[in-house]
C-alpha cells in the first residue's frame, strides 16, 4: 500500500514549451518507474490499455510539436487517475504552484456538489452571493460540462468514483478543488468571472466576482469547522 506517492514531472519555466522528445523522455520515466514500483498499477487497469493512454499522451505531443507545462501535467494526470488509486497523483509543477499565491484565478466562494448539482456554501463577503445559491454556468458554460471535463483527472480508490465530485468542489490536495485547480489550464480563466446563479424560485440571475488568490480562497473557511464523520 502506497501512503502518499506520486511523481513529480520536469519543472520548466511555466511559459515553457516542452518538445515532443521531452515528453516522451518523461513518460518513459514515468512507465518505468510504476510498472518497477507501484504494487497496484495494473490492479484495475490492464498494463496494455495503461500504455495506450501514455501513447496518447505522446501522439498528441507529436502531433501539435510539444505541450506546454500545464498541458501537460492535465495529460499527466488524466493517465494517473487510470491507476484507480488516491495516493497517486502528478505533482502540480512549482512554478504553477508558485504563481497561485498571486494569481487570481479562484472562484471567492466555498461549494458542494450534490447530486450533480453545485451549491454555494460560504461566500467572500459583499459578492452578491449567498449560501444555498446554486451555481448553474460559470462564464456561460455550464457547470454540468466543466465538472464533466474535470471529473476523469481526479484519482479514487477502487470503485468509489463518487467520491470525486466532493474533490472537483474542494480540496487541499487539488488547491481550491478540481474545477479551480485543472478549470485554470483548461478554461479561459480572467481576473472576473460571471456566473449564473438559481436563488430559489426566482428566475436566473447573473453575478459577476472578482476571483481571489489560492491563500484568499483558503481564508474563506477560516475557523469554520466542518464534517467530523469519515
Amino acid at each position: 500500500m502506497l501512503s502518499a506517492f506520486s511523481i513529480s514531472f520536469a519543472e520548466p519555466p511555466v511559459d515553457r514549451r516542452l518538445s515532443p522528445d521531452q515528453i516522451a523522455s518523461d513518460i518513459a520515466l514515468a512507465q518505468e518507474v510504476y510498472t518497477r514500483i507501484h504494487p497496484g498499477y495494473t490492479r484495475y487497469t490492464s498494463a496494455p490499455d495503461l500504455n495506450e493512454a501514455w501513447q496518447s499522451v505522446q501522439d498528441g505531443a507529436t502531433k501539435t510539436d510539444g505541450l506546454n507545462v500545464g498541458a501537460f501535467y492535465v495529460e499527466a494526470s488524466r493517465v494517473l487517475a487510470e491507476i484507480r488509486c488516491d495516493h497517486t497523483k502528478a505533482e502540480l509543477p512549482s512554478d504553477l504552484a508558485e504563481t497561485r499565491k498571486t494569481e487570481p484565478i479562484y472562484l471567492p466562494i466555498r461549494w458542494e456538489m450534490i447530486e450533480g448539482r453545485g451549491f454555494v456554501s460560504i461566500a467572500a463577503p459583499d459578492i452578491g452571493l449567498q449560501r444555498g445559491d446554486e451555481i448553474l454556468a460559470i462564464d456561460g458554460d455550464p457547470l454540468k460540462a466543466r465538472a464533466d471535463a474535470i471529473r476523469p483527472l481526479i484519482p479514487f480508490d477502487g470503485e468509489t468514483a463518487w467520491v470525486r465530485d466532493g474533490q472537483i468542489a474542494q480540496s487541499y490536495e487539488f488547491r481550491g478543488g478540481g474545477l479551480d485547480h485543472f478549470g485554470a489550464l483548461m478554461f479561459e480563466t480572467g481576473a472576473t468571472a460571471e456566473l449564473t446563479i438559481q436563488r430559489g424560485d426566482a428566475p436566473p440571475l447573473s453575478v459577476t466576482v472578482d476571483r481571489v488568490t489560492h491563500p484568499e480562497w483558503r481564508a474563506l473557511g477560516a475557523g469554520i469547522v466542518g464534517a467530523r464523520n469519515f
